[in-house]
């Protein structure tokens, strides 16, 4: 052991370190690597009364793991595990684009050394796409974070209904506005050079157009109403 630290072994004999002691014989009772190490090294830092920054600011929480699952009624269930110390609370981050930060909620820490945690927290969203999710664990003394991985999730609003199928098509296709108050009233058909190949006019909520007339290809079909409302999707015809 290098000359700058005391041998750990000594703890136990030295009548004025009973913290050091505890910490020493607490050792044994754990399972986990990585909380050994964690406290193995604060006690280093105790020993040569240094703070040590730079040894708590790393080692303060390990994530183990960090997991995301789609729900019913627009929910994200989020979980992970992880071994802490002098850890405050898990801040849950979410983005839409995987730059801009959002905290959402806060989970307290349970702040347990001796075995992994779980932890668990519940989003709901009605917003689709990509979302991506985060945790920022904060240190007791609200200076140090440290971040878990980013996942991502793709999520569909399950109650949203299909704006234009059958994809591929053949010879028709159906489109379909998402409720009377936003009607669609112009579709037009656009070949992958930007050239528009054909427009229909609808008339109701649920609107067949035909497309026997197209070549096999792929197409962008754009569905539009009169309030500025619009809707953009690729379709494959056979």
């Amino acid at each position: 052991m290098n000359d700058q630290f005391p041998d750990i072994r000594m703890m136990i004999i030295n009548p004025n370190t009973e913290n050091n002691m505890k910490r020493f014989l607490d050792l044994t009772a754990l399972r986990n690597f990585k909380a050994f190490l964690l406290i193995a090294l604060m006690t280093l830092a105790t020993v040569t009364n240094a703070r040590s920054a730079d040894v708590t600011e790393f080692y303060r929480v390990f994530f183990n793991t960090f997991k995301a699952q789609v729900k019913s009624n627009n929910t994200i269930v989020l979980r992970w595990t992880a071994t802490e110390y002098n850890n405050k609370c898990f801040v849950v981050q979410h983005s839409t684009n995987g730059v801009d930060w959002v905290d959402i909620d806060s989970v307290k820490s349970k702040r347990s050394l001796e075995s992994l945690e779980g932890y668990s927290y519940t989003h709901y969203t009605k917003l689709t796409g990509k979302h991506y999710y985060r945790i920022m664990d904060v240190d007791t003394d609200e200076v140090r974070a440290g971040y878990s991985e980013v996942i991502i999730v793709n999520m569909r609003n399950e109650n949203e209904k299909q704006v234009i199928s059958p994809n591929p098509a053949t010879n028709q296709l159906t489109i379909v506005s998402q409720d009377a108050n936003t009607l669609y009233t112009t579709a037009r058909i656009y070949d992958l050079m930007g050239k528009q190949v054909t427009e229909r006019t609808l008339r109701s909520q649920t609107n067949t157009i035909s497309i026997s007339d197209l070549p096999s290809g792929i197409y962008i079909v754009t569905a539009s109403g009169a309030n500025g409302i619009s809707h953009t999707q690729k379709i494959v015809k056979q």
